[in-house]
């Protein structure tokens, strides 16, 4: 996600924080340029994320899907996060996480 809704939720850049937070939590995001968001050619950008721990585990899952339209070209990004938490202390956890997607690209 290349504009400022990222500060919102930190696994965007790093897979290993999904399921930080005890509860499921939904972020949709969207930023329309211009004046008139419905115009053809104004640059649009949506997003959708969604992050969970597996109760009883120290699994956790989350997924994005990012829509860019942007001059002539459009772009539809979806990647799917794991994340592993082992608690080392009572106030720390040791984090790995994995991320993987695909991307979807026309050019007009």
């Amino acid at each position: 996600m290349a504009y400022n809704q990222i500060q919102q939720t930190l696994w965007y850049q790093n897979p290993a924080s999904v399921g930080l937070h005890p509860n499921p939590e939904v972020v949709l995001a969207g930023r329309w340029q211009w004046q008139h968001p419905l115009e053809v050619n104004a640059p649009v950008q949506y997003s959708a994320a969604l992050q969970t721990g597996i109760p009883g585990r120290r699994l956790a899952l989350g997924m994005q899907v990012h829509h860019t339209r942007l001059a002539a070209r459009r772009q539809t990004r979806a990647s799917l996060q794991v994340a592993y938490h082992l608690p080392v202390h009572e106030k720390y956890l040791f984090s790995v996480g994995l991320s993987g997607g695909a991307l979807f690209q026309q050019r007009t």
